[in-house]
C-alpha cells in the first residue's frame, strides 16, 4: 500500500471523519466560496443551449449572492438593538417603537431597490404574485388576497385606468346610500349582459354607458319641460327624441366629449361663470360640449372654478357621533331623487337648493343651511326638530336604498333636544351639526351647498384608515390596555410631519386630549375607536395638507379632489 493510500485510510478512520468534520474545501473563507460559486454561475450563463432550469438556477444563485448578508430578518440587527436598549434601561414601549421604525425603514430601503426593476405591468404582476407567495410561506397571519390587491394595484394605475366614470355621473361617496339601478326603468341603468356572450355584450355595455352620460346632461332640460312628477318612461322617451333630433355633427361632438370625460378630462364640464352667480343662482342646463381641439386638466379647473365654491372653514366637530352604525334597508317604496354630483364649476342640475347658506360664527354649516342663522330656545325644540327632519326628508326622500334609518336620526335629534335644557345655544347647534354630518357625507349631491366643507373629507370611504395605519400601523389594536402605546405611537408618528404634533388643535381640542379623554371611552369598541382616530387625523391632515404629501395618491384624496375640484397640497 502506498503512502498516499495509507494517509487516506488513517483520515477515514479518524474521529474527525466519523463526526463529519470540515474538509479542507469546507474551511475556505466565505468570500472564496462566494467567488468560486459566482464564477461557476457565470460560466453556466455563457454556455449556449444550456437547459433552462440550469440557467434559471444559476441566475437564482447570482441574485442571492448579490444580496447583502443582512437580507434576512434574523440578521438585520433589530434583536441586537432591542437587547442593547433593554440593557440600557429602556422600557418595552420604546423597544416596540424602535422595532416598528426599523421595520418601516427596512421595507422602504429594499423597496427603493426593488422598484427599479418594475418597468411594465407584467413585472408588476410578477412582483405581486411573488409577494403574495412569500407572505403566505413566511408569515403566520392569514393573507387577505383581495385587500392586498386593492392596496397594491391602484397605486400603479394610469390616469385613464384610475377613473373609468366621470365624477359628475357617479361618486364613491354615495356607496353607502345607493344600490345599483335596475335596468328596466333606471335613468342610468347598469348593464346586466351575460359576460360569456360574444362582442355583442361589449358593444351593448358601451352603448348604454354613452346613453347614460347623455341622460345626465339632458335630464335638467327634460325635467324643466315635463316637470318633476313625470314618469321615467316619459322622460326616457323625451330624451331619446332630443337625441334623435340632433345633427350628426353634434352627436359626434357629444360622443367625443364623453370619451374625454371617461379619460378623466373634466374640462368638458366647464361653463362660463355668471357675474352674479352663486350657489343659489338659477339652475342652468348643461352647456354644449367643449370644442374637440380644447384640452384641460384638473389644475386648470381649480383655477377657473367659481370663487363661491372655494370657501373653506375650520373643521366641524364630530364628537357627537355615537355608535349608530348602518342598519338594514327600510321597506318604503319611495326612490331616491335623480341628482347629479356637483363637481368642478358645476351648479346642481336638478333639485336646486331651497335655502341660502348664511354662515354663523358657531361653525355649524349644516344647521345654518337647514335651520337658518336665527337662534332658538329650549321651548322651540319641537319646531327645530321638525324643521331639520323636514329638510332632510326633502333632500333625501328615498328610504328603499338608504343604509341609515331616518327614524334613528329623528330619535337621536329629539332625545338630545329634550335633554338640552340649560345648555348654551352654541353647544346645541354644534351637537346637532355633528349628528347630521354622517347623513350629509353619505350623499353629498343632496347637499351641494356643503360640498366643499372639510367634514366631508373625514367621512369619505369610512372603511379605510390610511392615516391610522401609517402612524400606528394596522396591527395595533385600540383597546384600553394599549392606550399609552397608541399615545406614544401617534406622538412619534406625527413628529416627521412639519408643522403638526400631538398637541395640534383640531375641533377646539388637542389630539392628545382627544385620545386620553374621549377616544378610549368604555362604550367604544376597537373598530369604532380606530374610525374616530382616523377622522381626527384626517381633519388634521386637511388643515396641514403640505405636511402629508404621501396622501396625494391615495384613493380618498383622489375622490376628495374629484368631488370638490381642489388640489391636495395647495391649501
Amino acid at each position: 500500500m502506498t503512502r498516499t493510500k495509507q494517509t487516506r485510510k488513517r483520515k477515514a478512520q479518524s474521529p474527525a471523519a466519523e463526526n463529519h468534520g470540515p474538509s479542507k474545501r469546507e474551511k475556505l473563507s466565505g468570500s472564496q466560496q462566494t467567488t468560486s460559486g459566482w464564477d461557476a454561475c457565470l460560466k453556466v450563463l455563457c454556455i449556449e443551449n444550456v437547459p433552462y432550469n440550469v440557467f434559471e438556477g444559476a441566475i437564482q444563485r447570482l441574485v442571492q449572492a448579490a444580496l447583502p448578508d443582512m437580507a434576512t430578518k434574523k440578521n438585520l440587527g433589530v434583536h441586537a438593538m432591542a437587547q442593547h436598549m433593554k440593557d440600557a434601561g429602556a422600557n418595552e414601549t420604546l423597544v416596540a417603537k424602535m422595532k416598528l421604525a426599523c421595520q418601516r425603514e427596512i421595507i422602504t430601503s429594499f423597496a427603493s431597490v426593488f422598484a427599479q426593476y418594475l418597468e411594465s405591468r407584467d413585472d408588476l404582476n410578477l412582483a405581486y404574485t411573488a409577494l403574495l407567495d412569500t407572505v403566505k410561506r413566511l408569515s403566520d397571519f392569514k393573507v387577505n388576497e383581495r385587500a392586498l390587491a386593492e392596496a397594491v394595484f391602484p397605486r400603479f394605475r394610469t390616469g385613464s385606468d384610475a377613473s373609468q366614470q366621470p365624477s359628475s355621473v357617479s361618486s364613491e361617496a354615495e356607496v353607502n346610500t345607493q344600490e345599483p339601478h335596475v335596468t328596466k326603468a333606471g335613468l342610468a341603468a347598469d348593464d346586466r349582459s351575460d359576460p360569456d356572450t360574444d362582442g355583442i355584450a361589449t358593444r351593448t355595455r358601451s352603448r348604454k354607458k354613452e346613453q347614460s352620460g347623455r341622460d345626465k346632461h339632458a335630464l335638467p332640460v327634460v325635467t324643466k319641460e315635463l316637470g318633476t312628477t313625470a314618469s321615467k318612461a316619459d322622460m326616457r322617451a323625451k330624451m331619446d327624441a332630443i337625441w334623435e333630433s340632433l345633427p350628426e355633427a353634434d352627436r359626434r361632438s357629444w360622443k367625443a366629449c364623453f370619451k374625454r370625460l371617461k379619460n378623466n378630462d373634466r374640462s368638458v364640464l366647464l361653463r362660463a361663470c355668471d357675474n352674479g352667480g352663486g350657489l343659489d343662482s338659477q339652475v342652468m342646463p348643461t352647456p354644449q360640449p367643449a370644442p374637440l381641439t380644447s384640452s384641460g386638466n384638473v389644475n386648470d379647473l381649480v383655477q377657473q372654478r367659481p370663487s363661491g365654491l372655494e370657501t373653506v372653514l375650520s373643521i366641524r366637530p364630530a364628537s357627537g357621533l355615537n355608535n349608530e352604525d348602518f342598519s338594514e334597508d327600510s321597506n318604503d317604496d319611495q326612490t331616491d331623487p335623480e341628482m347629479e354630483i356637483v363637481t368642478e364649476g358645476h351648479q346642481p342640475c336638478q333639485n336646486p337648493p331651497k335655502n341660502v347658506l348664511n354662515r354663523t360664527p358657531y361653525e355649524t354649516p349644516i344647521v345654518d343651511l337647514l335651520w337658518g342663522s336665527t337662534t332658538f330656545t329650549f321651548e322651540m325644540r319641537d319646531q327645530v326638530h321638525s324643521k331639520l327632519m323636514d329638510e332632510v326628508n326633502t333632500r333625501l326622500p328615498g328610504k328603499r336604498r338608504s343604509k341609515l334609518r331616518k327614524s334613528r336620526l329623528s330619535q337621536s335629534l329629539h332625545k338630545f333636544l329634550e335633554e338640552a335644557r340649560g345648555q348654551p345655544h352654541a353647544d346645541i347647534r354644534r351637537e346637532l351639526d355633528a349628528r347630521l354630518q354622517r347623513w350629509v357625507a353619505a350623499k353629498p349631491s343632496a347637499f351641494p351647498e356643503l360640498i366643499t366643507e372639510p367634514f366631508m373629507f373625514s367621512y369619505l370611504q369610512p372603511a379605510k384608515a390610511p392615516l391610522v395605519d401609517m402612524i400606528c400601523t394596522s396591527a395595533v389594536q385600540l383597546t384600553t390596555e394599549t392606550k399609552d402605546v397608541v399615545l406614544k405611537l401617534v406622538e412619534g408618528g406625527l413628529k416627521p410631519h412639519a408643522g403638526v404634533s400631538i398637541d395640534s388643535v383640531v375641533d377646539r381640542e388637542t389630539i392628545r386630549h382627544f385620545i386620553t379623554s374621549h377616544m378610549f371611552a368604555e362604550m367604544h369598541n376597537p373598530a369604532f375607536r380606530r374610525a374616530l382616530l382616523e377622522r381626527k387625523l384626517r381633519q388634521l391632515a386637511l388643515e396641514h395638507q403640505r405636511a402629508f404629501p404621501e396622501l396625494k395618491d391615495s384613493s380618498i384624496v383622489r375622490e376628495w379632489e374629484s368631488i370638490t375640484g381642489k388640489c391636495w397640497g395647495r391649501m
